[in-house]
């Protein structure tokens, strides 16, 4: 069962515009972590737009491995996943 809050990211990053948007608030070179972010493909279509410090973190194993496992389908191996509690981030 897929689920996201955010249609799995791509909304977000369909167009140049609300690219440009997002990079004026978080430039591409900023350490950006994914808070919850469940098994939505938000932070890979971040690094195949071209951000490249991303960190995606959820409580649930499983939702973390579905959205890596479909990352890495695309090549994106670089990324860094943690199946965590946010609240036990020092």
């Amino acid at each position: 069962l897929e689920y996201s809050w955010i249609d799995h990211g791509s909304s977000l990053l369909k167009s140049k515009q609300k690219q440009g948007l997002l990079e004026e608030h978080a430039p591409r070179e900023s350490k950006i972590l994914v808070l919850g972010c469940g098994n939505s493909d938000l932070g890979a279509d971040m690094r195949a737009a071209g951000w490249s410090h991303l960190t995606s973190l959820d409580f649930s194993e499983s939702a973390i491995a579905q959205a890596q496992g479909r990352a890495e389908q695309r090549g994106l191996k670089d990324m860094a996943w943690v199946a965590g509690d946010a609240r036990q981030l020092h």
